[in-house]
């Protein structure tokens, strides 16, 4: 056995490792790939569900309040005007 014959086959079983290593990180890349985008699908689904759940109690609690806002708003703007009529202010420039 030579020099050369032991360069080669260890050049040989680094060369076969390193390929096998390249498979495997891009069989891992692929892998990783995969479960992301069903983690994210997954997450992306679970996050709709309760935007719109929240939505509509919301939308809920904003029509069974409407009325009493409206009537708090109009209360309030008839006052403002009422007083600011008297204020000692309102007649001078």
């Amino acid at each position: 056995m030579t020099v050369t014959t032991v360069i080669e086959i260890a050049g040989a079983i680094l060369l076969s490792l390193g390929g096998a290593g390249a498979i495997v990180i891009a069989a891992a890349s692929w892998l990783g790939k995969v479960w992301a985008n069903r983690i994210l699908s997954l997450t992306a689904e679970g996050t709709a569900k309760n935007s719109s759940g929240s939505e509509v109690t919301w939308r809920r609690r904003i029509d069974c309040c409407r009325p009493n806002l409206i009537k708090q708003s109009t209360s309030i703007a008839s006052n403002s005007r009422r007083s600011s009529a008297f204020s000692p202010t309102s007649g001078r420039s």
